[in-house]
C-alpha cells in the first residue's frame, strides 16, 4: 500500500504486522505530522466480525489517554479499507530489547513494572483489559520509557456480546491459568502476564518453555511455580516474591488491583523509576507518549536546585523526578488522587486516579509565580522542571554511623546499593532524606529500617551506632503424598507435584488427583526440617453400566462418557449421574468404591436391570 492514500493519511511505508492488521508509517498533509496508520487486511475486511473487532479495538485505544499508553488519534474507513491513526515513536520493543540484551537488571525490571502496572491500572479503571500483555507489546522509547501498545484483543470489562465459545485470545507463554482453563477473564489475568514478563526480562526466559504451545498452556496450569531465584540465585528476594504473587495460579492469591504492584514495586526501587536501556539503537518507528522522563540513579541526598537560573537542566531534571517518585509513593500508600495536577498544566491531561503516572517520573508542574528576571522565555521550558525554591544557606551536614549485627559478617544495603564489606561497616547519612538500610546474612532473617536522623531516637542517634540482633532462619517442613497416581498439593499459596514445602505451623493441604477422580483438604502439622506423609487411598479399576445403554454418565459432577466404560476410581464415596437425555429420566447413585468393588450400575426404570 506504499504511497497509496487512505482519507487524509499518505502512506509512506510498512513498519510491522500483527495478527490483527498492517502498521505503516504515514503522513498527514492537513496537520503536518507522521503517524502509525493500522489497516485491517483487507480478506478480514470482508468478514463483518472481524471488522466489529478491529472497531472495537479503535473505539478502546481511543477512550485511553495516559502517557505509558499509545494515543489513537483517528478512525476512518476509505473504499473499503478500515484503518485508525496513533501516534509514532522512535524505539523498539521490549521483544527485541531482549533479543539484543539477554535481561535487564533488578531496577530496570522493577522500573519496567512500575510503569506498565499504572499504564494497567488506568486501563482497568476505565473498563478496559488489555489481554495481550508480553514483550512484542511493550515499546521502549529512545528516552527509555515504557509505552503499552496494541490493545488488538482489548475486551471492555463489561461488554460481553463478542464473547466467542472456546475462543482463546492471547499469546500462551503469557495467558493466566483461568483463560486457559475456558474461565472469563478479568484485570488478574493481565497482571499474570505482567508477573511472566517480568520473569523472563529479569531471567532472560520464560518460567515455562515447551515444543508446542499446548505444552506451555499446561504447565501454566498444572506445574510448579518456579521462582526467579531458582534461576538466578542473586536475584533480589523482594522482586521474587512480587513476581511470585503476580504468578500465582489461584487468581485470589495474586495481587488484586495494578496499583498495589506498583506501590510493591516502588519499595524494591526506593522509590526511584529508572530509565530502560535506550532502544535508539535498533531504530524502527513506532507509537509513543508526550514528553520522556529524565535517568535517574538512586541517590540518597538529591541536589539543591540553583537560585541563579531555573532553565532546565540534566541535574535539576534529576531532582524533579526524585522528587515526583517520593511524591508516587507516598500517594500509592495513602491511596491519594495525583496532587499536582492542575487544568494549567500543558500537554494532555492524566486521568484521575491511581499515581505512578509517565512511569513513575511525572514531574509536578512550576507553581504559578513571577518570572526570574532575564528569563524570557514565553512558556515553560521543556521537559520536567524542578519547583522554584531558595537554596539553603549552609548545606546540610551528613552523620555517620556503625552498622553493627550479631552475628557480624552480614552484607549492607544502603538505598538499594550493596556496600563494600560486611559488619561492622560505616554509612553517611544526610539529613531530610530517609534512607532504606538493609542487612542480609546467609540462614538469617533479613533486618533493617528506614533511616531517618529527624525520627531517630535522640540516644540512638547520639550514640552513632545501629546494631541488629539477626535472627536464625527456621528451617521449612516437607508434605508428601505417595501414590501410584500423579497427585498436586496446594498449601500456603504454594503448589507442588507430589511434595511441598512449607514453613511449621498448621496447614491446610489441598490434595487433587483428577485422573482418579480424588479432591480432599487434609489438616497438617508441619515441622521445621521434618517429612510429614500423607496416606492416599488406592485405586479401583470400575466397570459402569446402564439400562438402556444409550446414557451419558457424570462422575462427582464430571461428565465422563456414555456408558458402558470403565474407570479409575479412588477408593471412597463418589456420585454417579445417570442421564437418559432421549427418555428424560436421570439417576444419582451414590456408591462407596472399595478395592473389591468392581461395577456401578442404574437402569432407567426400577424394573429393569
Amino acid at each position: 500500500m506504499t504511497g497509496r492514500r487512505l482519507g487524509s493519511y499518505e502512506i509512506e511505508k510498512e513498519i510491522g504486522r500483527g495478527g490483527m492488521g498492517v502498521v505503516y508509517r504515514a503522513r498527514q498533509p492537513s496537520l503536518q505530522r507522521t503517524v502509525a496508520l493500522k489497516v485491517l487486511p483487507g480478506h478480514l475486511a470482508k468478514d463483518a466480525g472481524f471488522v466489529e473487532r478491529f472497531l472495537r479495538e479503535a473505539r478502546a485505544a481511543a477512550r485511553l489517554h495516559h502517557p505509558g499508553i499509545v494515543t489513537v488519534f483517528d478512525v476512518g474507513e476509505s473504499d473499503d479499507t478500515f484503518f485508525f491513526a496513533m501516534q509514532l515513536l522512535p524505539g523498539a520493543s521490549l521483544a527485541e530489547l531482549l533479543a539484543a540484551q539477554k535481561r535487564l537488571s533488578t531496577r530496570q525490571v522493577a522500573s519496567l513494572g512500575i510503569q506498565v502496572a499504572d499504564a494497567l491500572s488506568y486501563a482497568h479503571r476505565e473498563g478496559i483489559l488489555h489481554r495481550d500483555i508480553k514483550p512484542a507489546n511493550l515499546l521502549i522509547d529512545r528516552d527509555g520509557r515504557c509505552v503499552l501498545t496494541d490493545f488488538g484483543i482489548a475486551l471492555a470489562l463489561t461488554d460481553t456480546r463478542l464473547t466467542q465459545t472456546g475462543a482463546s485470545l492471547g499469546s500462551p507463554h503469557y495467558m493466566a491459568p483461568e483463560i486457559l482453563n475456558g474461565k472469563s477473564p478479568d484485570a488478574r489475568c493481565d497482571l499474570y502476564a505482567l508477573g511472566v514478563v517480568m520473569f523472563e526480562a529479569l531471567t532472560g526466559r520464560p518460567p515455562y518453555q515447551g515444543d508446542s504451545p499446548l505444552a506451555i498452556a499446561y504447565q501454566h496450569v498444572a506445574e510448579h511455580l518456579p521462582r526467579v531465584r531458582e534461576v538466578l540465585p542473586e536475584a533480589s528476594e523482594e522482586l521474587d516474591l512480587i513476581i511470585a504473587k503476580l504468578m500465582a495460579k489461584e487468581p485470589e492469591q495474586r495481587y488484586q488491583r495494578a496499583a498495589e504492584v506498583a506501590r510493591d514495586l516502588l519499595q524494591v526501587t526506593g522509590g526511584v523509576v529508572q530509565a530502560l536501556p535506550s532502544a535508539s539503537a535498533t531504530g524502527g518507528d513506532l507509537p509513543p507518549t508526550p514528553v520522556p522522563p529524565t535517568p535517574v540513579e538512586p541517590v540518597v541526598t538529591p541536589p539543591a536546585p540553583s537560585a541563579a537560573k531555573k532553565r532546565f537542566s540534566p541535574a535539576r531534571a534529576g531532582f524533579a523526578v526524585v522528587l515526583a517518585a517520593l511524591a508516587v509513593a507516598a500517594a500509592l500508600y495513602l491511596g491519594l488522587e495525583r496532587p499536582w495536577q492542575s487544568p494549567a498544566a500543558t500537554g494532555p491531561a492524566t486521568p484521575p486516579g491511581d499515581p505512578v503516572a509517565n512511569g513513575g517520573a511525572q514531574t509536578p508542574p512550576e507553581p504559578p509565580g513571577r518570572p526570574e528576571a532575564g528569563d524570557s522565555d514565553a512558556g515553560p521550558a521543556p521537559g520536567p522542571v524542578a519547583p522554584p525554591t531558595d537554596p539553603p544557606a549552609t548545606p546540610p551536614l551528613a552523620e555517620s554511623f556503625t552498622v553493627t549485627s550479631e552475628p557480624p559478617g552480614a552484607a549492607v544495603f544502603l538505598a538499594g546499593q550493596r556496600l563494600d564489606g560486611a559488619t561492622p561497616v560505616e554509612i553517611s547519612v544526610t539529613p531530610g532524606a530517609a534512607v532504606d538500610l538493609r542487612l542480609e546474612l546467609a540462614g538469617y532473617e533479613r533486618s533493617g529500617m528506614s533511616v531517618d536522623l529527624e525520627e531517630l531516637p535522640d540516644e540512638l542517634r547520639a550514640s552513632r551506632q545501629l546494631h541488629f540482633p539477626l535472627t536464625p532462619v527456621t528451617p521449612p517442613g516437607t508434605v508428601t503424598a505417595s501414590a501410584p497416581y500423579p497427585v498436586t498439593l496446594s498449601a500456603a499459596g504454594r503448589r507442588g507435584s507430589g511434595r511441598l514445602s512449607l514453613p511449621p505451623g498448621t496447614h491446610r493441604v489441598e490434595l487433587s488427583a483428577p485422573s482418579v477422580y480424588y479432591a480432599a483438604t487434609r489438616t497438617v502439622e508441619v515441622r521445621s526440617g521434618e517429612e510429614t506423609a500423607l496416606e492416599l487411598p488406592a485405586v479401583a479399576r470400575v466397570a459402569v453400566a446402564a439400562a438402556p445403554s444409550r446414557c451419558k454418565v457424570r462422575i462427582d459432577g464430571r461428565e465422563v462418557d456414555f456408558v458402558p466404560f470403565t474407570v479409575e476410581l479412588a477408593v471412597g464415596t463418589h456420585r454417579f449421574d445417570f442421564d437418559w437425555e432421549t427418555l428424560g429420566v436421570t439417576r444419582t447413585v451414590e456408591q462407596e468404591i472399595t478395592a473389591e468393588t468392581d461395577r456401578v450400575f442404574a437402569a432407567a426404570s426400577e424394573g429393569e436391570g
